[in-house]
């Protein structure tokens, strides 16, 4: 497949129960002149059965076996045996949005830029039943750019502000003649390895184009996602030493952004550890590693107070202190929302479970169900006429009058203070005791999502 127009790179390790539906992602696109590389590192799942299956009905696809569980292999990999003008990356546990391939290449071909990029979207459940998504920060916001309609012309290598926006590498399209002078680090697993390539691209790119338009959809309830990963502190911090000598040779200003993305990187494991309720003992010597490297950056003036949001001093600031004290601070953070889902496990555990209202409070408390008790919500009540009848995220909206009636044993879960009392007075008026009435307080609050 000589100059096709897009090469997608897809690593791939045991994520049978994703691949499917993120391959169907990328064969569906509008833009048909592609070839997709799967590049798997010996997955024993059924992983490889599921490519050969696709590739059996669609020439497009090639697979290529990696000798190496390592991201960074397998990227070169898939880049050093690329066809494409221009190179895509899927995680092969994520979604493509529809036509973006399209959109992406015709932008691309027009202003000549080194890459172009969409905005990704972060979702928690799945697309064919309760899922909720979140929008990433947008770059049509307070920053130094050329607007032209629908996009931002920008000069990356002069913007190390970058770092602290553009977070992930595969929300777009790059001339493969460009980014194939870029090597990922081969070290093991699969965690972290797109950091050095994200800095080098950013700071080497003379032209880029940012559109507003949804291009890529993360999935954040993979349980063997970098997000989780009890490593993670590991693969991020042998990471970012391995692209210290290269940030050394960039300007002031990149090397104070390279620096702050580790912390606030950082940040996010500690967070996670809370989470989790359990503190990484066995990540103790990186942790160690960590402080050594960030002193040094600021006691040589690269990194300032100044520079720095007044929780990232704070946090530091703990960290050096001891690191089981930030750790500490976000279990204490954590707690409430930890005391509202055990709240809600003790009521609503292997229980038939109808959430009363069908707003985005109720559809929220429906995927925290179904993240927590899979299948046990049936169905959705509301008092809106527009609205019993349809469906929502699958499930069947009722009246109250009527859900008391299929429904004979089941909890009815208020959605939100707002309207609890009359919500009461009514399922009371149908007979239904307090003892199955439970209201959900938590409104949207994403970090409910992120809580095992």
């Amino acid at each position: 497949m000589d100059n096709v127009g897009i090469s997608v790179i897809m690593p791939s390790l045991n994520v049978g129960e994703y691949i499917e539906e993120c391959l169907c992602s990328v064969l569906s696109q509008s833009y048909q002149d592609i070839e997709v590389l799967v590049i798997d590192a010996g997955s024993t799942d059924g992983t490889k059965e599921i490519i050969l299956k696709y590739a059996q009905l669609d020439s497009r696809i090639k697979l290529i076996h990696s000798v190496k569980k390592s991201y960074g292999y397998q990227m070169n990999l898939g880049i050093e045996s690329a066809k494409g003008r221009y190179i895509a990356i899927v995680e092969t546990d994520d979604i493509l949005a529809e036509r973006i391939y399209e959109k992406l290449l015709l932008i691309a071909e027009e202003t000549d830029a080194d890459f172009v990029k969409g905005f990704p979207e972060l979702f928690w459940g799945n697309y064919q039943e309760a899922v909720w998504t979140s929008n990433t920060l947008s770059f049509f916001d307070g920053i130094d750019q050329r607007i032209h309609g629908n996009q931002i012309v920008i000069w990356p290598k002069d913007m190390p502000e970058l770092l602290q926006r553009d977070l992930f590498l595969w929300t777009g399209i790059y001339k493969r003649k460009f980014i194939q002078k870029i090597r990922f680090n081969e070290t093991q697993g699969a965690a972290f390895q797109d950091q050095g390539v994200l800095l080098k691209i950013l700071s080497q790119a003379a032209k880029g184009v940012y559109i507003n338009s949804l291009s890529y959809k993360y999935r954040q309830t993979n349980p063997n996602s970098s997000i989780v990963n009890p490593k993670g502190l590991m693969y991020l911090v042998n990471e970012y030493k391995a692209n210290e000598d290269y940030v050394k040779q960039l300007s002031p200003a990149w090397q104070k952004a390279f620096y702050r993305r580790l912390w606030i990187q950082c940040i996010e494991r500690f967070r996670c550890m809370a989470r989790e309720r359990k503190f990484w003992h066995s990540e103790l010597c990186y942790m160690k590693e960590l402080k050594e490297m960030l002193a040094l950056q600021w006691e040589q003036g690269i990194i300032q107070e100044a520079y720095c949001e007044k929780y990232e001093v704070n946090t530091y600031r703990l960290f050096c202190q001891k690191p089981e004290m930030l750790y500490q601070e976000y279990v204490h953070y954590y707690q409430k929302y930890i005391e509202l889902l055990q709240q809600l496990d003790r009521f609503l555990w292997k229980k038939t479970i109808i959430i009363f209202g069908c707003g985005n409070i109720g559809k929220f408390l429906h995927l925290i169900c179904e993240l927590r008790m899979p299948g046990q919500v049936e169905a959705y009540c509301d008092n809106s006429h527009k609205r019993i009848g349809t469906k929502v995220q699958g499930l069947t909206v009722y009246s109250p009058k009527q859900a008391v009636k299929i429904f004979k044993e089941c909890i009815f879960a208020i959605a939100g203070k707002r309207y609890e009392a009359e919500m009461r007075r009514q399922l009371d008026s149908l007979g239904i005791p307090d003892t199955r009435i439970y209201v959900y307080t938590g409104g949207i609050e994403l970090e409910l999502l992120k809580i095992k």
